[in-house]
């Protein structure tokens, strides 16, 4: 363990068996590096349940907590030394809201962050509205990355990773909205949007991070559902 405070992860698992797994594999070592106890939270009723016992698990500490969100399926690549420079050089702004590995600077009408990804001219990429880096897939001999565009300032981030104050967690309503549907899906959007609209600033940041995942935008019901319902609901803010 390199560092005690102000670091309090959180990673959502399904049950004991997954925890355990978690805690044996090398996707663990980075965050029982950056602090000392990881919260795996089994058994949520959604993610928006994780956000909300996070809360309460760090209540008692100072605003400027920082508290890192991750999947149970993510592997951290860059370094415990590199990734609290950026923590503390970004949060360092009191105007922070949530850090991210990806996102987009302003989120467009269908409500998907990585809309237009497609769409991007390789030699234009500081032009394009998408911001950040992701490598996806289960080895060396097959992961991929995606590269979305320049780091920097975003109004939404991805869920896979996001870190923020305890100040940040406190002003947000971290219940899940009664117009979803799913549990899982789309708290990212949801929770990063909120931040955006109280004038707090969202970054994708120079994280190297695998998602051991297929990336190929293979998404549920409940996240089409939940997508709908939020564009109906703040569609008139969308680009």
């Amino acid at each position: 363990m390199l560092y005690t405070e102000p670091y309090q992860v959180f990673v959502p698992v399904k049950g004991e068996a997954e925890k355990d797994e978690w805690l044996k594999s090398d996707r663990s070592d980075i965050f029982t590096q950056l602090s000392s106890k990881v919260n795996n939270i089994v058994g949520a009723e959604s993610m928006f349940n994780v956000f909300e016992q996070a809360k309460e698990m760090v209540a008692d500490k100072d605003d400027s907590t920082i508290c890192i969100f991750a999947h149970d399926d993510l592997k951290i690549l860059s370094s415990a030394e590199s990734i609290v420079e950026i923590l503390e050089t970004v949060f360092s702004e009191e105007d922070t809201g949530f850090i991210g590995v990806a996102g987009c600077h302003r989120l467009r009408s269908s409500g998907v962050w990585w809309d237009g990804l497609k769409e991007m001219n390789p030699n234009h990429l500081d032009k394009t509205n998408l911001r950040g880096m992701i490598l996806h897939g289960n080895d060396v001999f097959h992961m991929h990355p995606t590269y979305y565009g320049n780091f920097g300032q975003c109004q939404v981030l991805d869920g896979v990773f996001l870190a923020c104050t305890k100040k940040t967690l406190d002003s947000l309503n971290l219940n899940k909205p009664s117009y979803y549907t799913g549990d899982w899906d789309f708290y990212d959007v949801h929770l990063t949007f909120q931040a955006d609209m109280k004038k707090l600033k969202n970054y994708a940041v120079p994280i190297l991070a695998v998602h051991q995942s297929s990336g190929d935008g293979v998404l549920g019901d409940g996240w089409q559902e939940n997508r709908k319902a939020f564009v109906d609901k703040f569609g008139k803010f969308l680009g």
